[in-house]
């Protein structure tokens, strides 16, 4: 979605400003763009507009008697929802419209309503002001007519822009330590900050409620930003584990390096790198080392142990180290693998 601003005429003043107006009007007709779907164009000219992206036709929509029109949803049932400020008012009612027929939606005692989002059912999101927007609440509607208020824990200001079709709802709202996103889902809330940012504000959700966008703030300017839900991790890590050799021979006493190969692999959370360790558990409790394993961009190792060939000469299966290596994925997972060193009975 975007906004066109027409470019001032340069030989404009203000005995000018109606031809000016109706020029900018008919201007911004001709040279909106396709993706151009709903937005306030101008402050001049304060109305709304919609656009069938099948046509290229844009259609100015103002709510009867209203000085200032601004539409922020559409659905696929063609409802569009907004603000209309009247005349001598300085707050403004929401509003809902099919582009024919307007229905006023004001939240009871509400200085101000805003209608934000529209899903499938035509349910509705928005936010309620006090006088001047002091304090405000978030609400969901079905009808324009019953409201359920909300307000994020502890928040002063609590701003409702879109929801799903589910009726998942997301804003911002303030607190007093800066401005962060959240999306509720029927009662519980969930806060949503994009890392290393001091402002983040969800301004979308789509129909699945799968998916957000917003922008936040950080020491290099204001992004936008597009946040996928996460899906739950319900896989170990994969460890491979292979031994060189896998046998020790002759049993002469003699410490003898063996070489520990393989990977540690996670298609879903990833690897967490910092938890890869190895542990040898001789059957004889006697040669047992432990330490990390370093693991390779792509998830490969290499590491070796001293064992000693020797074996007790009763002992007719031989003597067995298993070497365990383990780590957990990002999720908390662990994931384990084993390889047997033997030093045969003969």
């Amino acid at each position: 979605m975007s906004t066109r601003h027409i470019p001032y005429p340069s030989d404009f003043d203000t005995d000018h400003a109606a031809a000016h107006q109706e020029e900018r009007r008919r201007r911004a007709l001709t040279s909106l763009e396709v993706g151009d779907v709903l937005a306030q164009i101008d402050d001049l000219i304060s109305q709304g507009f919609w656009k069938s992206l099948a046509t290229r036709e844009a259609v100015l929509l103002s709510a009867p008697g209203a000085v200032a029109t601004t539409l922020f949803a559409i659905n696929l049932n063609g409802l569009i929802g907004g603000v209309a400020r009247l005349p001598d008012e300085p707050n403004g009612h929401g509003v809902v419209t099919d582009s024919t027929t307007w229905t006023r939606v004001d939240v009871p005692g509400a200085a101000s309503t805003v209608v934000a989002g529209l899903n499938a059912s035509n349910a509705m999101s928005g936010y309620a002001c006090s006088l001047g927007c002091n304090t405000s609440q978030g609400f969901t509607t079905p009808d324009g007519v019953n409201f359920a208020l909300f307000s994020y824990p502890g928040a002063t200001q609590t701003l409702a822009f879109k929801l799903s079709d589910n009726g998942s709802v997301v804003g911002s709202f303030g607190d007093s330590t800066g401005t962060h996103g959240f999306i509720k889902e029927g009662a519980s809330f969930q806060q949503i900050d994009v890392p290393d940012s001091d402002a983040t504000t969800v301004y979308g959700i789509s129909p699945d409620g799968t998916k957000l966008v917003g922008i936040f703030h950080d020491a290099t300017g204001v992004h936008g930003f597009l946040a996928t839900e996460a899906t739950a991790d319900t896989t170990l890590p994969v460890v491979t584990v292979a031994a060189n050799p896998p046998e020790l021979w002759p049993p002469n006493g003699q410490m003898r390096p063996v070489t520990v190969t393989g990977s540690i692999t996670d298609t879903e959370s990833g690897v967490d790198a910092g938890t890869a360790s190895y542990t040898v558990l001789d059957e004889y409790g006697l040669i047992q080392p432990t330490g990390p394993v370093s693991l390779q961009p792509n998830g490969s190792y290499r590491f070796t142990v001293s064992l000693q060939a020797s074996r007790r000469g009763s002992d007719a299966d031989g003597r067995h180290y298993t070497i365990t290596v383990s780590a957990k994925d990002l999720a908390g997972k662990l994931g384990v693998g084993t390889a047997v060193v033997v030093v045969p009975h003969g």
